[in-house]
């Protein structure tokens, strides 16, 4: 099963998805924010794209996809990264995330001891889009530096990182694996 939190009117493909208010692509209405009404073990993939940064505490909240997760299920995580235009706009944001934030759910981390449950990173990545790009000619410069940042950044994303408020990254895209 592909589980979707907060999942709204853009589902992800074939994900049973939960959401707070009722719509189209919402299978359940639920608080992700409380227990998800999910067996322990039973998904083997959780999407949770632009929720975490809702949340004053979202620890809770990574504990109970933990919980639902299979051994070695997959998390799939979007957050806005701190240096985003779009990260502070939004009133209803509480936190926004760095590159290094999900490193503290690792058990490899010198910070692991923190929870009693863990996940192994496979991947993080830092992204500029191309959303509310200027008008052309200028909207195909914004593409072109995003293009070029998005590939240089692989490269050394800690160094980019440093420079961050200067590159203006929207988002951060986590990747995990149920330890």
């Amino acid at each position: 099963m592909i589980l979707d939190l907060a999942c709204g009117n853009n589902k992800v493909a074939r994900a049973y998805g939960i959401d707070l208010n009722p719509g189209p692509g919402v299978d359940v209405v639920a608080d992700v924010g409380a227990d998800l009404p999910i067996r322990t073990g039973s998904v083997h993939e959780v999407h949770a794209y632009n929720i975490l940064e809702h949340f004053v505490d979202f620890i809770p909240l990574m504990r109970e996809m933990h919980r639902v997760l299979r051994i070695d299920g997959r998390l799939v995580i979007r957050v806005p990264h701190y240096s985003s235009r779009h990260a502070w706009l939004d009133p209803t944001h509480k936190r926004c995330f760095g590159l290094r934030t999900f490193d503290y759910f690792s058990e490899n981390h010198h910070f692991g001891y923190y929870f009693d449950f863990h996940f192994d990173l496979i991947q993080a990545e830092l992204r500029v889009t191309a959303s509310d790009t200027p008008p052309w000619p200028l909207s195909t410069l914004f593409k072109l530096y995003a293009g070029i940042i998005n590939r240089l950044t692989p490269l050394y994303p800690g160094l980019f990182e440093r420079f961050a408020y200067l590159i203006g990254y929207d988002e951060l895209i986590i990747e995990l694996k149920q330890a």
